[in-house]
C-alpha cells in the first residue's frame, strides 16, 4: 500500500458559499465592510403624475362628465 496514492479531499459548492459567508460574517464582527453603507437603493418609477390645482381641476371635471351617467 505503499505505492498508493490519496485523493485530495474536494470542497463541495456548498461548503464554499458557507465558507465564504462565515467569513464575511467575521469580517463585520471584526470592524469590516459594514452592509447598510455599501447598500444602494433602486430609484424607482413615479407612481403618479404631480398635478397643478388647474390640471388637477380639469382632470376632475372630464372624468365627472365621461362616468356617472
Amino acid at each position: 500500500m505503499e505505492g498508493r496514492t490519496r485523493r485530495q479531499p474536494t470542497q463541495s459548492r456548498g461548503r464554499l458559499e458557507k465558507q465564504d459567508a462565515l467569513s464575511k460574517l467575521k469580517a463585520a464582527r471584526d470592524g469590516g465592510d459594514k452592509r447598510a453603507l455599501t447598500y444602494e437603493a433602486k430609484q424607482e418609477a413615479e407612481l403618479y403624475d404631480v398635478l397643478g390645482d388647474e390640471e388637477y381641476a380639469k382632470l376632475v371635471a372630464k372624468r365627472r362628465d365621461e362616468g356617472g351617467e
